[in-house]
């Protein structure tokens, strides 16, 4: 079967399109075809990227929104997929969007690191949305992708969360430059409500990614609350 290509559908569209000196640039009518055109033609675009040796940028409407941004260096992700392809690396949530590159930034950072206990938290819903291996193995499991699914009020202590909120929005920066440690008490098996209890010290750092603020966080001790 068939299938178009971006080229295609741009010749016959009315969509303004070019380039640009940081790379390429395409104008589309909303929000709803950037997201669309940035998840069905990704590899063509961040190839397309990887020429320019730069960025193709995905407006919409009149231009006054922050567009989807798709680098040049995206297409080494690609390359660390296929070479992780099949190793136990990352576990991945099923509703992450990317909208520019801080995010794909993070995630190289954890293929590279996949062995350390870590991930990322999405602070509108406060969800988890990536583990690394060496999550799954710290807690005993064979697989953390069910954990990607939590929220921190489901495992967290609901005091200590609290307290955290508190001080991460006083001390954090949004563009990634410090960090905090935190201890805080949770459920030693999160997917247990019924289970124990750890008190878990955590290194975190804020970025930010289109609209939507993460946090990148290091597990640094554990410990059984007697």
């Amino acid at each position: 079967m068939y299938q178009p290509t971006l080229l295609d559908l741009l010749k016959q569209s009315s969509w303004d399109y070019g380039l640009s000196s940081s790379g390429a640039w395409l104008n589309v009518p909303s929000q709803s075809s950037a997201s669309l055109i940035s998840d069905l033609f990704f590899n063509d675009l961040t190839a397309t990227a990887a020429k320019l040796r730069g960025k193709v940028q995905i407006f919409w409407g009149d231009r006054t929104q922050h567009p989807i941004e798709i680098e040049d260096w995206m297409h080494q992700l690609k390359e660390a997929n296929k070479m992780t392809a099949g190793l136990p690396g990352l576990y991945l949530g099923t509703e992450i969007k990317v909208y520019g590159s801080n995010f794909l930034r993070m995630l190289l950072e954890l293929i590279e690191r996949k062995d350390e206990n870590a991930g990322i938290a999405r602070l509108r819903d406060n969800k988890q949305l990536i583990l690394t291996a060496g999550s799954a193995t710290a807690m005993g499991l064979e697989d953390a992708t069910p954990l990607t699914n939590l929220r921190r009020e489901d495992y967290w202590n609901l005091e200590d969360l609290a307290e955290f909120n508190r001080e991460w929005q006083q001390q954090l920066r949004e563009d990634g430059t410090n960090s905090i440690e935190f201890t805080y008490r949770a459920l030693d098996n999160p997917l247990d409500s019924n289970g124990g209890w750890v008190r878990q010290t955590t290194r975190y750092s804020l970025f930010v990614d289109g609209a939507e603020l993460y946090h990148r966080a290091q597990a640094l001790d554990v410990v059984a609350v007697q």
